[in-house]
């Protein structure tokens, strides 16, 4: 979840309560990558660089494969539905370099999902007609 593009899409970009409590579910496993769920500073300027980049990078220390990958998060009425990824061989380009090349096709790509997703599930109100 912390060191996969997607999985850092999604916790960059999800509603503050689930931001708050996938953490806490995190540390209470001890798999590759939960430790950085006790480091809060991490965790914070991992989600800040998300946030203001708009994008996730897999973590460098990820590379079991020779591959990288970039995310973007999909959204309907406020919540992460999950992320797109463009998954590439690291010798060939940066993440930058991928970025710059691919990056606006992955958000056009992601604005479709969203608007057929929107479409298809009206957004919900709770009593009074606040949104849920």
């Amino acid at each position: 979840m912390l060191l996969g593009a997607s999985g850092r899409a999604y916790i960059a970009f999800c509603a503050e309560r689930e931001r708050e409590a996938v953490p806490r579910r995190l540390r209470e496993h001890d798999a590759p990558g939960n430790a950085y769920a006790h480091d809060p500073g991490w965790l914070r300027r991992l989600l800040a660089t998300t946030r203001s980049r708009g994008y996730s990078v897999r973590a460098p220390e990820y590379d079991f494969d020779g591959r990288n990958s970039i995310a973007v998060p999909i959204r309907l009425h406020g919540e992460v539905l999950g992320s797109i990824n463009v998954t590439w061989r690291k010798r060939v380009m940066s993440a930058q370099e991928v970025a710059w090349c691919h990056l606006d096709a992955l958000r056009a790509a992601v604005h479709r999902i969203e608007e057929r997703a929107s479409a298809a599930v009206p957004q919900r109100h709770g009593p009074g007609g606040d949104e849920t």
